[in-house]
């Protein structure tokens, strides 16, 4: 890389002359393991859980509300192996709390279970186009991801409300739209944009708003627009 920046004059430095360092780990496999013990697992765990307890006592003090997030973070990653990118897909509706049948009675328990299907992706499509063969392939990406496991919204706006009425023998717009729908892919359309149409809703044209909108986007882990 700095070899690259330099080539193009981003830097002056050519190159780093450091010294080859010997590697500490090599013939001792104490140094070498990949995982830990559950004796080092579990004194890792308490010593989160210490720290969290403690920030959490005086969260306004200078510090201790990273403190407490940074050890949350460590936490969640022990317990479900989640990296970064997944933890950040997590909402609060992707926990819930579990009951457990003891002596004949339901209690509830502290335990808190993470979904599988935070793993999912949450991709908003928004069509704004009433030319045929571009909303039917926007609507072919979003059979293809409904299919593969994720959840997918098409919002219609502007022109894209009249994708309804775009079908046609070569391109069987409302044949992908109705197997969208069919399975559990959600369709919402502007309502505004119906209006100046004078257009109704139907079931594949659902009315809609701009918070409507503005949470598609707020939401979605990836957004396309067609």
């Amino acid at each position: 890389m700095l070899s690259w920046l330099y080539r193009r004059k981003e830097t002056y430095i050519d190159s780093f002359d450091f010294k080859k360092l010997k590697r500490i780990d090599r013939g001792d496999e104490d140094l070498r393991r990949a995982l830990f013990d559950n004796d080092e697992y579990a004194d890792i765990r308490n010593l989160l859980e210490k720290q969290i307890t403690d920030a959490r006592k005086d969260i306004e003090k200078d510090g201790n509300l990273a403190n407490a997030v940074v050890c949350y973070y460590l936490l969640i990653s022990t317990i479900t192996g989640f990296r970064r990118g997944e933890q950040l897909q997590l909402r609060w509706q992707d926990i819930e709390h579990i009951e457990h049948l003891i002596g004949g009675d339901y209690r509830q328990s502290k335990l808190l279970i993470f979904r599988l299907k935070v793993l999912e992706m949450k991709l908003g499509i928004v069509i704004y186009t009433n030319d045929t063969e571009t909303a039917w392939n926007a609507f072919r990406i979003a059979n293809f991801a409904l299919n593969k496991g994720d959840a997918v919204t098409v919002f219609l706006l502007g022109k894209g409300v009249e994708c309804e009425q775009l079908d046609n023998t070569k391109f069987k717009l409302n044949e992908q739209m109705l197997a969208f729908v069919n399975n559990s892919g959600e369709i919402m359309a502007c309502g505004t944009c119906l209006k100046i149409r004078n257009s109704e809703s139907t079931e594949l044209c659902p009315v809609s708003t701009m918070s409507n909108l503005y949470n598609l986007i707020e939401e979605s882990d990836k957004l396309l627009t067609f």
